[in-house]
């Protein structure tokens, strides 16, 4: 009798493990397949580069997680900034949310849309002269170059991208067969369309402080590139002698003296054009100091101003230099209706979100490769400051009035006036 019990003891054991062993085998395969089981890694799925944009580290863990907190300016520079291969990851749905940066950007440029189309509303006059649209049709894009507003930036990026060119300085006209001219009737909402351009196509544009633009053409306006482009440069400085009331003789040497060095940049521009090297604009007043008839031999920034005055006064809103005419007239925001108006101060943030949304993301190193960043740090609103102190109050003023449709629309502050 006893043992019966032992023998059935011992098979009822000997069942229970081959259950066990058996029930082992059939689910090792699940567990392999259990993301609990075994977290995936970038470099076990091949995620490298793919990393969505809005990730962050939270807290000590090492786990990636959407949505979170504002990231650090290198993260948004590089999507995959301080992850490693072989660093847990959530793996995202293709459909997951943008992230808590993106949507700020986003929220940040509708509102400026929204205040640039409540500034229009109150406008009387809502059409200027002419378009400067570009449109290009296989990238499905729409650009206005505001200029000294990144426009040089996305110029050679478009004539890289689209005109597959390395020209050494390219200039705006290599794009002039992109820019829309034959229009449609608008829509009812105001919108003017073109007939080359497809209704949804997404406008955009890039805008800058516009004293800080003006600042930074006057700094181009010394170069012996824009002294050769722009004629009014010379009238400034041969007007000098007139405004000094000095002798007809006196005024000959002032014109002999600049025609001179008018020549010798030139010479310049030519060794520059030919990939030689060549001599800047510095290094010819350094062979010349002192010069009486070239002091300077640029337009000083009050000069700059004046000019500006002069042409708007004649010209009214017809005066079409690009280099300070307002954002406003020369983009013509209140008909073209722009779907993404984005600041440079407010670059590499809102630069980013606009390359997701235009389908040139993957561009994105191109356009850091040419970016040069300028953001309202102290040293550019000192910098505002120092310039705003060697205009009258005149200037000042006039300066307000200019751009005062600007200031409302993009939140931009003016120029302070002493009364």
């Amino acid at each position: 009798m006893l043992s019966f019990y032992r023998f059935a003891l011992i098979g009822l054991v000997a069942t229970s493990l081959f259950y066990t062993t058996t029930l082992l085998k059939f689910l090792e395969p699940r567990a392999r397949l259990n993301p609990e089981a075994a977290v995936p890694t970038i470099s076990s799925i091949g995620l490298t580069s793919q990393v969505p944009h809005g990730t962050k580290t939270s807290g000590n863990s090492s786990k990636k997680e959407l949505n979170g907190p504002a990231l650090t300016s290198a993260v948004m520079l590089d999507p995959t900034h301080g992850i490693t291969k072989g660093t847990p990851i959530s793996v995202p749905h293709p459909q997951a949310g943008m992230g808590a940066v993106d949507e700020e950007v986003e929220r940040e440029i509708k509102n400026r849309v929204a205040q640039v189309e409540r500034v229009c509303m109150s406008l009387r006059r809502k059409y200027f002269s002419r378009p400067m649209l570009f449109h290009f049709k296989d990238l499905n894009i729409t650009w206005c170059p505001v200029y000294k507003a990144s426009s040089t930036v996305w110029k050679d990026y478009l004539v890289k991208r689209v005109l597959k060119s390395d020209v050494l300085y390219p200039r705006l006209d290599l794009l002039w067969r992109y820019r829309l001219s034959n229009r449609r009737a608008p829509t009812r909402t105001g919108k003017k369309l073109y007939t080359k351009e497809d209704p949804l196509t997404p406008r955009f544009t890039v805008v800058r402080h516009p004293i800080v633009r003006i600042i930074s053409y006057w700094k181009m306006s010394r170069t012996c590139d824009e002294i050769i482009r722009s004629g009014f440069i010379r009238k400034v400085i041969l007007d000098r002698p007139l405004r000094n009331s000095t002798t007809t003789e006196t005024a000959t040497k002032y014109k002999q003296e600049f025609d001179s060095y008018y020549k010798w940049c030139k010479e310049q521009e030519s060794l520059k054009s030919h990939g030689k090297p060549f001599l800047s604009y510095t290094e010819y007043n350094v062979s010349n100091p002192g010069n009486p008839y070239l002091n300077p031999p640029h337009v000083t920034f009050r000069e700059l101003v004046d000019h500006m005055e002069e042409q708007r006064n004649k010209l009214k809103n017809n005066d079409w230099e690009g280099h300070w005419a307002p954002a406003s007239e020369w983009c013509d925001v209140c008909v073209h209706k722009f779907d993404y108006i984005i600041k440079l101060e407010n670059e590499p943030e809102e630069l980013i979100f606009l390359l997701r949304k235009l389908g040139l993301y993957d561009d994105r190193k191109m356009f850091l490769s040419l970016h040069n960043n300028s953001t309202l740090s102290p040293s550019t609103m000192d910098e505002i400051q120092a310039f705003s102190n060697l205009l009258t109050s005149r200037q000042k003023q006039f300066l307000n009035k200019f751009y005062y449709v600007d200031f409302e629309m993009f939140g931009y502050d003016n120029l302070y006036v002493d009364n």
